[in-house]
C-alpha cells in the first residue's frame, strides 16, 4: 500500500473537499474548509491528509480554538474533518495518521482535543474519553413533522408520542407566553455589543459562581469568525443591557424551517425570559427550533429548564462530545464534563455524519 502522511498544502483543499463530497455531497464545500482552517488562526490551525499517488485519501483537521479553562484563556484543537476513502479502511491507517496529527497539535501549543463524533469506540483507539448521552437538543416543534425529520424515526409509536408532544408544546409556549405578558421591566436590547470586551466580562461575572467554568474565549476575533464571517449561514445577535452592563445575549442562525439557538445565557430568569420571547419576535411561523447543550452542566441546564417552560421537548442529540488532553495539567477538572459549556457555537454550523 502506497502512500504518505503528512501536512495539506495550501492548493490542495479542493482536493480534500472532494473527498468528502464523494460521501457528504455538497455539505462541506470549498468556502468552508477555507473558512475553518485559514481565516481564524490559520499558523495554529492543522489539517493532515493521507496521499496515495498524489491523490487525497484521507483527512484530519484541528480547528484551533481559543477556551476559557478555569479563568483563563487556553488554545484547543476541535477534531474535525476526519476521513479516510473507503478502500484504504480497515487497514490500520487510523491511529497512525491521527497520531501524526496530534503531534502537529502538540508542536502548536494546543492544550486538549475536543469534538463531537458518532463513533466513538473509533476515538477511544487514540485515547479520547467519550461522554455518552450528554449532550441534549431542546427542540420546540410547531408541527409533527419536522420533529419526525429532526428524530429520523419511523417507528409508529414514537409518532404518536411525537404528536402529542407537538400538542403539548403548543399548549405550554401560548400559557407561558399569557403569563409572562405583563412583565413590564425595561432593558436595552443591541443588536451589537457596546463594548468589544463586554461578553468576556459578562463570563467573569458568571464564574464567580462556577468557578471551574469551561467555556469558548468570545473575544472580538472569535464573535468576528464564528458569527459575521461564516460562509454559509447568518447569525443574528442580540445584547440585553442594563446601563453598561450585559445582562445576556442570545445567537439565532435561520435555517428555512429549521431555527438554531446558536448560544443563549444570562445572568438571571427575567433577562432570560426576555430573550426567548424575542425570539418568537423574530422568527418566521411554523418553523422548529433546536437548542443544543450539555446535559450536566449547570448552565446549560439552566437554559433547557427555562425551554422546557416554554414547551420544549428535550431529546438526545446523535452526537456524543469527545475530549483528549495533551498537556493540560489539572486533568480532573478538564475531564470534568460538568465544567464545560456546550451550545451550538461548537459546532460550528456544519453538521454532517462525521467528527464534526
Amino acid at each position: 500500500m502506497d502512500y504518505k502522511i503528512r501536512e495539506i498544502q495550501i492548493d490542495e483543499y479542493q482536493k480534500a473537499a472532494d473527498l468528502h463530497q464523494k460521501y457528504y455531497q455538497n455539505k462541506r464545500p470549498l468556502a468552508v474548509w477555507k473558512w475553518e482552517y485559514n481565516s481564524y488562526n490559520p499558523e495554529k490551525s492543522v489539517m493532515i491528509v493521507i496521499d496515495s499517488k498524489g491523490q487525497i485519501v484521507g483527512t484530519q483537521g484541528m480547528i484551533p480554538i481559543y477556551l476559557n479553562i478555569n479563568g483563563k484563556c487556553i488554545l484547543t484543537g476541535k477534531s474535525e474533518s476526519t476521513l479516510i476513502d473507503e478502500e484504504f479502511r480497515g487497514k490500520g491507517l487510523f491511529v497512525e495518521y491521527y497520531n501524526y496529527a496530534i503531534s502537529q497539535c502538540e508542536k502548536k501549543n494546543m492544550n486538549c482535543l475536543w469534538g463531537f463524533t458518532r463513533v466513538g469506540n473509533t476515538l477511544k483507539k487514540v485515547d479520547y474519553k467519550v461522554y455518552e448521552d450528554v449532550m441534549k437538543w431542546a427542540i420546540l416543534p410547531y408541527n409533527s413533522k419536522s420533529i419526525k425529520k429532526a428524530a429520523k424515526s419511523k417507528s409508529l409509536i414514537y409518532s404518536a408520542l411525537i404528536n402529542a408532544g407537538v400538542i403539548y408544546s403548543q399548549f405550554r409556549l401560548n400559557l407561558k407566553l399569557i403569563r409572562t405578558a405583563k412583565n413590564k421591566k425595561h432593558y436595552e436590547i443591541k443588536s451589537t455589543m457596546k463594548s468589544n470586551d463586554d461578553i468576556i466580562r459578562f463570563y467573569n461575572r458568571l464564574r464567580k459562581k462556577h468557578k471551574h467554568l469551561i467555556h469558548i474565549n468570545q473575544d472580538i476575533k472569535y464573535i468576528n469568525w464564528r458569527i459575521k464571517n461564516h460562509p454559509l449561514y447568518k447569525t443574528r445577535t442580540y445584547y440585553v443591557y442594563k446601563g453598561r452592563i450585559l445582562l445576556g445575549y442570545l445567537y439565532l442562525t435561520i435555517r428555512n424551517e429549521q431555527i438554531e439557538i446558536t448560544d443563549l445565557m444570562y445572568l438571571n430568569d427575567d433577562v432570560g425570559n426576555t430573550l426567548i420571547k424575542l425570539l418568537f419576535n423574530r422568527i418566521p411561523e411554523k418553523c422548529i427550533i433546536i437548542y443544543s447543550g450539555n446535559i450536566k452542566n449547570a448552565l446549560n441546564i439552566k437554559v433547557i429548564k427555562l425551554l422546557k417552560t416554554y414547551g420544549f421537548i428535550v431529546m438526545k442529540r446523535p452526537n456524543d462530545f469527545i475530549l483528549r488532553n495533551i498537556k493540560y495539567t489539572n486533568e480532573a477538572m478538564l475531564y470534568d464534563i460538568k465544567n464545560w459549556y456546550i451550545t451550538d457555537m461548537w459546532s460550528e454550523g456544519v453538521n454532517i455524519n462525521e467528527t464534526e
